[in-house]
């Protein structure tokens, strides 16, 4: 094979999806194998201006020393950057209920990530080539993936969204045999990666058992026919899939208390198609991990028939149904709330913002005893030891201008405080007695009377007052 000819292939694919301006830095994701080795050695010959970046896993012992050695020694050789990333194998146990491969992965685009961030690079280039493709889309059909999946990779994407930087597959048009038929014509040295021949992996038994097969009754033409398909399915995908995801994201994507949420009354008017569409369109946009199985998509829509308070805990997150909503929750940094003693003129941090516990040595002139955001007490009545601690199930309240108690669940649910924030609500109380569910309602202990002398003020000051 001509050298020129794998070149002016590559080259045209590049022009034709505007992947690189000529002459361009660009991140090239370099393993030693074959693909990455040859990818490397083409955008340089086009006149790129390269740098390689290579992820040790450390999972083959001395063999994958040798790659990340082979790699170094191309760097050296082309006088090119090298950035590398040594994995330490416990890294790898941070993604829950994901495979070695997905895992590795995932820790080696977040390396590209950070390497292209760090020195200005706006395009990361990865050797997938059209068997590749193939081999993607069978993966997707084995796992039930709709019409996004089954379009396979793209030859352009962002690498995160919302940075500006792109992930670039210059080969996908190029079918593996013709790499290796250029490597070995030109003498191009690659490392043998063992495990790519191991049919513990599924790719693995893709690519040495089902396509050969394929390739027998497609005549040697299906892994290109596959990858036509997904060329087609494309340009479907983003000229009406995405414009009408969008357009029904618009609708029912909202908020409740400052959290994200999907409106339920306008999820149930759609097909079940769009429903689990924009259910897994929540979830990748608002948990930062979620399962590889799509049997989360059928407990969430189980909720929309499910009584308000019904939970399901998906991945790093937690969806809730609530009268109008399904809220989607993801775990909070911050410590659950702690039982604290309270004294003049502190400000304590409270869910969504602060407490102000001040002391008037006169009563205000006026004030509006049903607020929900300033709770007055009789200080003389009220004494010292006064705790804010979380409401525990079982705490009643003789509510303000009622002779009997409540419960503070009943309390609670009056306001229409949404449940997966009850947990976070706190209660003033004095030697057991509660005068005040902070910021829902206030209680008759300690109430300010006509002859009060000194009133204790509490002031709730949040950012979600309003919604409150």
């Amino acid at each position: 094979m001509k050298r020129n000819s794998l070149q002016q292939l590559v080259a045209a694919f590049i022009e034709r999806h505007t992947l690189l301006n000529p002459g361009q830095r660009v991140l090239v994701g370099v393993s030693g194998g074959l693909d990455s080795t040859v990818l490397a050695y083409l955008l340089r010959d086009l006149g790129y201006q390269i740098e390689l970046a290579h992820v040790n896993y450390r999972r083959r012992g001395e063999a994958s020393d040798n790659d990340a050695a082979f790699v170094a020694d191309l760097s050296e050789q082309w006088a090119v950057p090298v950035h590398k990333c040594m994995v330490k194998p416990e890294s790898l146990t941070e993604y829950p209920n994901t495979s070695f491969q997905d895992a590795a992965r995932q820790l080696r685009y977040q390396f590209f990530e950070v390497t292209a961030q760090s020195h200005g690079l706006e395009s990361v280039a990865v050797a997938h080539h059209l068997n590749d493709q193939a081999e993607t889309i069978l993966l997707a059909l084995l796992r039930g993936r709709g019409p996004e999946g089954l379009a396979g990779m793209y030859p352009k994407r962002p690498l995160v969204s919302g940075l500006p930087i792109d992930l670039i597959r210059p080969l996908l048009s190029v079918p593996r045999d013709m790499l290796k038929e250029w490597a070995l014509h030109h003498d191009i040295p690659w490392q043998h990666d063992a495990s790519n021949e191991s049919l513990d992996y599924r790719r693995n038994a893709l690519r040495h058992q089902v396509m050969p097969l394929l390739e027998m009754i497609g005549e040697t033409a299906a892994a290109s026919n596959m990858a036509r398909s997904a060329t087609l399915l494309q340009k479907y995908v983003t000229t009406q899939w995405t414009p009408a995801l969008d357009l029904f994201w618009a609708v029912v994507a909202t908020s409740v208390y400052g959290y994200p949420a999907l409106q339920v009354s306008e999820l149930v008017r759609l097909g079940d198609v769009w429903k689990g569409r924009l259910v897994i369109e929540a979830v990748t946009r608002w948990f930062s991990s979620r399962p590889s199985s799509h049997r989360y998509v059928s407990a969430i829509l189980e909720l929309l028939e499910s009584e308000v308070g019904r939970h399901v805990h998906i991945g790093a997150g937690t969806v809730w149904r609530e009268r109008n909503t399904l809220v989607f929750v993801s775990p909070s940094p911050s410590e659950e709330p702690k039982t604290r003693s309270l004294q003049p003129g502190m400000i304590e941090p409270v869910q969504g913002g602060f407490l102000h516990f001040d002391q008037l040595a006169v009563p205000p002139a006026q004030r509006d005893p049903r607020t929900r955001h300033v709770a007055y007490f009789d200080a003389d009545v009220l004494g010292e030891n006064v705790r804010l601690r979380p409401w525990h199930e079982g705490d009643r309240m003789q509510p303000l201008g009622m002779t009997g108690t409540k419960r503070i669940s009943d309390i609670l649910t009056e306001a229409k405080v949404p449940v997966f924030l009850r947990p976070g609500f706190l209660v003033l109380e004095r030697n057991g007695r509660i005068g005040w569910v902070v910021g829902i309602r206030q209680g008759a202990f300690a109430a300010v009377k006509a002859d009060t002398k000194r009133i204790a003020k509490f002031t709730l000051l949040s950012d979600r007052t309003a919604e409150r």
